[in-house]
């Protein structure tokens, strides 16, 4: 951060600011909901690899300590990044790659390998993806010329798709996958609270059933006598 001074202005300069492109949607939503969108959205993209994650886990307890650590360090670094972002916001608006303007501030070299950096990011997020949705609509037992048919059908929409000028690409895309991802939200705590209360009657059904048995024993026990 080169300009902490610019974080006393930001707010001044988002306030005057107009036609503000955010993070998930477009300059009519506000904020908190852009942010809730963004983590709703994030969701939805994680689903692919979490599903695949959870079916080969084999102890859900399994590095949970790491996990923890790791989450921690990522927040860490959105705050961080955040905090940078506002600190040159009068720049960052200008721009649709904030983070490669902060590399470019600090030195060119470092703004040369970021942006190779951020290939490299796009590439090993969208094939893993692409390969994860392709399995998923080919199943297990399809011949692996459907499955790089499938790969290649996704790849071509996604290049056509991708022509989309990325600011533009921001404000459509984030707030469809985040409602998406709201709905899918409350979806996953309707299960989760459908298991809990199901898993609590069987819990007080097979506590009755002991119970039961045990009392028909014991009238069973007094009849012999």
């Amino acid at each position: 951060m080169k300009n902490p001074g610019g974080l006393a202005t930001a707010d001044d300069v988002l306030r005057s600011s107009k036609g503000i492109i955010y993070g998930a949607g477009n300059q009519s939503f506000s904020w908190v909901l852009s942010a809730f969108l963004f983590v709703a959205n994030n969701i939805v993209v994680g689903v692919p690899f979490i599903t695949v994650l959870g079916k080969s886990a084999k102890n859900k307890k399994r590095g949970g300590s790491r996990r923890c650590i790791r989450r921690n360090r990522l927040m860490a670094s959105a705050l961080l990044l955040n905090l940078a972002m506002l600190s040159e916001i009068g720049q960052v608006l200008k721009v649709q790659v904030p983070v490669l303007l902060l590399a470019g501030n600090i030195s060119t070299i470092i703004s040369f390998f970021f942006s190779l950096i951020l290939l490299e990011e796009i590439f090993s997020t969208a094939a893993p993806m692409t390969w994860t949705v392709a399995y998923s609509l080919v199943g297990r037992n399809a011949s692996k010329n459907k499955y790089r048919l499938i790969i290649l059908a996704l790849t071509i929409i996604t290049f056509v798709i991708s022509q989309v000028p990325f600011g533009q690409l921001v404000a459509v895309i984030y707030p469809i996958t985040g409602y998406i991802g709201v709905i899918l939200i409350f979806l996953i705590i309707g299960r989760e609270i459908y298991d809990f209360v199901k898993h609590n009657r069987s819990t007080e059904n097979s506590a009755e059933l002991a119970e039961n048995m045990k009392v028909g024993l014991a009238n069973d026990a007094t009849k012999d006598k």
